[in-house]
């Protein structure tokens, strides 16, 4: 089991731990379309840890910046804008969020899961709620590996997990993969995901849930 004091350091710690780890195996991607579309979803988890501004394109600037100054400016991905933030862009220090201080019950998936399983539950839109969910249940079976790599950690753990965190609103199929953000090939293509028909006909293994 890893401990902090052995761990290297934050450079935005209200992202996580984890947040920073997945920009560093986005950085080993050598497929460069897969590399884009796992760093596009990095952006995605960070704009919802980042609850300031949502809605507004100098925020998305504004995480694309912080992700290109986690990856010490040494990868090749391309901001929506077409411009890559450089060293010389940021002159001064990014002004930080609010760091929360309250240990969650759940520490080892980080600070930030308890908000983002809430963001997801308020989600209206059905397919990307079960596209969010998806990621949120993959995040945090990629961090619970991280905390405990001598333990074993299967997808039923994770989302028994969801169910508790979320006090039952979020109840995950069984069928549903948690493999999601484990391997160098995203899966879905959450920009380009299309609504699903909210009838009993869904394929296994999408990131539906059902929402109590």
């Amino acid at each position: 089991m890893q401990y902090n004091s052995t761990k290297t350091h934050l450079t935005f710690p209200e992202y996580g731990r984890h947040i920073q780890e997945m920009i560093q195996f986005a950085r080993t991607i050598e497929n460069a379309e897969e590399r884009q579309a796992y760093s596009e979803e990095i952006i995605r988890l960070m704009h919802f840890i980042d609850s300031q501004d949502k809605s507004n394109f100098d925020a998305e600037d504004k995480l694309w910046k912080h992700f290109f100054t986690i990856a010490e400016f040494d990868i090749d991905v391309m901001p929506p804008n077409g411009v890559r933030p450089t060293r010389e862009d940021i002159e001064k220090a990014p002004p930080r969020m609010e760091y929360p201080q309250k240990d969650p019950n759940y520490r080892h998936y980080g600070l930030n899961v308890e908000r983002l399983l809430e963001k997801a539950v308020a989600m209206e839109d059905d397919s990307k709620r079960d596209t969010f969910v998806n990621i949120i249940g993959s995040y945090m079976k990629m961090a619970y590996k991280n905390w405990n790599k001598e333990h074993y950690v299967n997808d039923e753990i994770i989302k028994n997990d969801i169910a508790l965190i979320s006090k039952g609103k979020i109840v995950m199929d069984e069928e549903t993969s948690l493999d999601y953000l484990s391997t160098s090939t995203p899966r879905i293509n959450y920009k380009k995901a299309k609504k699903k028909p909210n009838n009993n006909n869904k394929k296994s293994g999408s990131g539906k849930y059902r929402k109590r």
